[in-house]
């Protein structure tokens, strides 16, 4: 083959790792050497399919193969477009047996960063987690969301349930926030006020009316979301109150300083 048409089967490798989702998130964090070596392998398999298949199909189809180098008077170019043209073409069909999440989440346990594995298993199980800062501040929240996977973790996004800070002297910890009690607080309101509103419209079913307090709750409620960015946080670990109230209790304060 022509070394400049290797440049071809090359290209299509390269789309495909960056597109499929079986491969794109490990590709899109390397650089240099090694996403070449991706592409390599990627080619060197496009490029292998792609003569076995012009192999077997150039005896039934000789006017073709005489056809497309009187074009392309390059020899091998025909295997070298069709190697090109399956890493085009094969992506958009495996995307459609995966998905974006459960590719993601691969990525992120073969990478095994310790904090990227605590925030996905805490949001796959509605886990409480808790967060030490650098400034001494304390949050207990669900994670929500996270940086893109497919780019090293920058910040993380958690509901906090409770947040506190750490005592410069003996570094216990006091809770002085809890957010639950305003969740609650701000269902109750929402429940209220949608009531009052609903009353007015004889034609509005209960059904509706729930769907309107729900949605007006979440609205509220994610007006206390905090991003928190990764350079800022000293500690991070799954956290049960209870399980932290037996063996850490006498360490933990509630109320006002």
């Amino acid at each position: 083959m022509v070394f400049n048409l290797l440049f071809l089967p090359l290209l299509g490798g390269f789309i495909f790792i960056r597109h499929c989702r079986l491969t794109r998130y490990y590709t899109l964090r390397s650089e240099g050497y090694v996403l070449l070596f991706y592409s390599a392998t990627a080619a060197v398999f496009f490029s292998i399919t792609a003569t076995l298949i012009t192999f077997h199909a150039e005896p039934s189809y000789p006017n073709f193969n005489i056809w497309w180098h009187q074009i392309i008077p390059f020899e091998h170019s025909g295997k070298a477009v069709f190697a090109f043209a399956l890493g085009v073409v094969l992506w958009p069909i495996i995307n459609i047996f995966s998905d974006d999440t459960t590719q993601a989440y691969r990525a992120i346990k073969r990478r095994r960063n310790p904090l990227e594995v605590l925030f996905m298993n805490a949001m796959e199980n509605s886990q409480l987690v808790a967060m030490s800062l650098k400034n001494k501040k304390v949050y207990v929240g669900y994670v929500v969301s996270t940086s893109n996977p497919a780019f090293p973790l920058e910040s993380v996004a958690i509901s906090p349930m409770m947040s506190g800070f750490r005592n410069d002297a003996d570094q216990t910890v006091r809770f002085t926030t809890p957010y639950i009690d305003a969740y609650d607080q701000i269902k109750t309101a929402t429940a209220e006020r949608v009531g009052k509103e609903a009353a007015a419209d004889p034609d509005m079913h209960e059904q509706e009316i729930q769907t309107w307090i729900e949605e007006e709750t979440t609205k509220a409620v994610n007006s206390f979301r905090h991003i928190i960015m990764v350079r800022e946080i000293d500690t991070a670990f799954p956290f049960q109150l209870d399980i932290y109230e037996l063996y850490f209790g006498a360490h933990i304060k509630a109320g006002p300083n």
